[in-house]
């Protein structure tokens, strides 16, 4: 099942001057995926993490790591027909994730990096659903709305979802960002178990607005065995856009760290100015900015 990131629990792994990630579903107890590629894809973001010198990073978390690979990865395999954009501007293949990991992008990206805010979420509870998920038909699935009411820079995007039914490879699963990027978390398979209860995650929506309605949309491919959709809980891990001065609270203060880093030429001085989650900074992420102020987070 196709939710692949460069970074989610392995990052990625070299075939000669290619990259793979591992094409997983991650649950809060197991990885499904190549072991080998794990092991190791692991070691080489390691690594290209422990080549940044230690006075370039204060207090640094993992968190800093990820947006750093992110933001200095480079496409592979460019002809490949899966590389889209999401609507922050982040290049992301569904086999590949954000690409190759340059180390040397990296560490010349530390040392001009600001650390980001503290880490917070925001979900929508369960949301009971029970409904059957109409049988053989990949275009007339279910579309189920989940409203996300907190104004994050997303990072991380976790779904759980149950569904009860037999032959569960028959069932297709993707999950919608309110910008519009879609992520495949799990196409038609030959899995002939029966029912699903798992964790999916996603960073396809890597700095996108998490702010608006998401949606969950599943589909049952193969005729002859009835799924129903009983519950799913959608979770956004991310970083409070209106936290501007990173002080794990929101306060006028904030409005006047905003514009200190709308005023700045540097992109990445200029990011957290990003309100809108468009990749761009603009007049219009004012706007944005005193709506994610507003929500809170």
């Amino acid at each position: 099942c196709p939710a692949a990131l460069v970074l989610q629990r392995a990052l990625v792994s070299s075939t000669g001057s290619a990259v793979r990630t591992i094409r997983c579903c991650a649950s809060r107890h197991e990885r499904l995926g190549l072991a080998s590629s794990a092991r190791a894809s692991a070691p080489e973001a390691s690594g290209a993490a422990a080549l940044v010198p230690p006075n370039d990073w204060v207090n640094p978390n993992w968190l800093d790591a990820q947006h750093l690979i992110v933001r200095t990865a480079l496409p592979v395999d460019e002809t490949n027909a899966l590389w889209s954009t999401n609507a922050a501007g982040h290049q992301f293949n569904d086999n590949y994730g954000f690409g190759r990991i340059d180390a040397f992008e990296v560490v010349s990206a530390a040392e001009r990096w600001q650390l980001v805010g503290p880490a917070v979420s925001a979900g929508t509870g369960p949301i009971a659903i029970d409904r059957a998920i109409p049988d053989g038909d990949p275009n007339a699935g279910l579309s189920i709305d989940l409203p996300i009411d907190a104004q994050l820079r997303v990072e991380h995007a976790e779904i759980q979802i149950t569904i009860e039914g037999t032959y569960i490879g028959d069932i297709a699963i993707e999950l919608v960002s309110p910008a519009g990027t879609v992520s495949t978390l799990a196409a038609a398979r030959n899995i002939s178990a029966d029912d699903l209860d798992h964790l999916f995650t996603s960073v396809k929506h890597w700095d996108e607005a998490s702010l608006g309605t998401w949606t969950l949309r599943v589909s049952d491919a193969v005729t002859g065995d009835p799924h129903r959709l009983i519950e799913a809980e959608l979770v956004i891990h991310g970083v409070c856009i209106a936290d501007q001065d990173r002080s794990g609270d929101i306060a006028p203060a904030d409005l006047a760290a905003w514009l200190d880093a709308y005023q700045q030429t540097s992109p990445d001085d200029r990011r957290d100015a990003d309100a809108n989650g468009d990749g761009q900074v603009t007049p219009a992420d004012f706007h944005a900015f005193l709506r994610a102020y507003g929500a809170g987070c």
